[in-house]
């Protein structure tokens, strides 16, 4: 299965998402503002390969360092998310700017 239908179109939406990290490191955009436009982009457009044909995985090796800083975030700081339930819980530690901060190279 295709997810991206060319090397452009992997390269515009990893351009759109680096520039959300940015704006959220730069404080451009809010850490909210950045969950709810970011959302759980790895995941969704399965950068990890899950879901890819052969095409889409020498697409994404290719881009493997670009996607990585992804994996990151969605590993270190959106996995981490807790549902309403669990976030009323005293022992919950929420993930922030900071820790996207500290992901992102530039």
């Amino acid at each position: 299965m295709a997810i991206f239908d060319s090397e452009n179109e992997l390269l515009s939406t990893l351009d759109k998402y680096d520039q959300l990290v940015r704006d959220v490191v730069s404080g451009r955009l809010s850490f909210s503002g950045f969950l709810t436009e970011y959302d759980n982009f790895y995941m969704s457009y399965a950068l990890d390969g899950h879901e890819s044909g052969p095409e889409d995985r020498v697409l994404l090796s290719r881009h493997e360092d670009r996607i990585a800083v992804h994996r990151e975030i969605w590993e270190t700081v959106l996995s981490g998310l807790a549902s309403d339930e669990d976030a009323a819980k005293d022992c919950i530690v929420w993930p922030d700017v900071l820790a996207v901060r500290k992901l992102w190279p530039g």
